[in-house]
């Protein structure tokens, strides 16, 4: 929020010949964290385990940004990017981890759904609107819960909706995409999540 605000402030408020730009690497760990919770990064469960320590990233991660640079300096997507100087070193503590292919490509397709999604990146793409979010995280009863939803593609600001089924009595969710509350109690609820873009596009999951 923070970046967001500054971007913001400097359009705003500093006349430059083009626009500042937002290059939101923690949006793309936002996103990819929540595939890891789903399970599609093996060896990953949270970003933390991007870290080496309180403050330093392994090479993964700095792969990661470096896609994010690119998709939004280039306007491209980093899909079929290389993994080069990214790739383990043996012997480096902070620089360990194998890049396989899949990893990588999961890394690059995150990018690209986050930087041309962002309304701050001056990126769009052609590729259709979706919820990009794979599972959301479990509740437990009595405890305050937040999950954010996020979409993919299409043209923002979106609109979210609960399209079939009901949430667990407590939970709410917010029309940009938040649900939050407390769980009254323990249980199973299924239902579909709709997003709607600014051109009408529907998406559901």
């Amino acid at each position: 929020n923070a970046y967001e605000l500054i971007v913001l402030g400097l359009r705003k408020n500093v006349a430059t010949k083009k626009p500042p730009v937002l290059i939101p690497a923690g949006h793309a760990i936002q996103l990819l964290g929540q595939k890891m919770r789903a399970g599609l990064m093996p060896g990953y469960q949270t970003p933390w385990d991007f870290y080496s320590d309180g403050i330093h990233v392994n090479n993964d991660a700095s792969y990661l940004v470096a896609c994010t640079f690119y998709a939004t300096i280039f306007g491209k997507s980093p899909v079929g990017l290389p993994v080069g100087a990214y790739q383990a070193k043996p012997g480096f503590r902070d620089d360990s981890v194998p890049i396989t292919p899949e990893m990588a490509r999961l890394i690059q397709e995150t990018d690209w759904e986050v930087v041309a999604t962002h309304p701050l990146t001056g990126v769009a793409s052609d590729d259709s609107l979706k919820i990009a979010t794979p599972l959301l995280d479990s509740a437990v009863a009595g405890e305050p819960y937040r999950c954010e939803v996020l979409p993919a593609f299409g043209k923002g600001p979106c609109a979210w909706s609960v399209a079939g089924g009901t949430l667990p009595a407590g939970l709410t969710l917010s029309a940009d995409g938040v649900i939050s509350g407390v769980p009254e109690k323990e249980g199973t609820s299924k239902l579909t999540i709709r997003v709607t873009d600014a051109k009408g596009t529907n998406a559901l999951k």
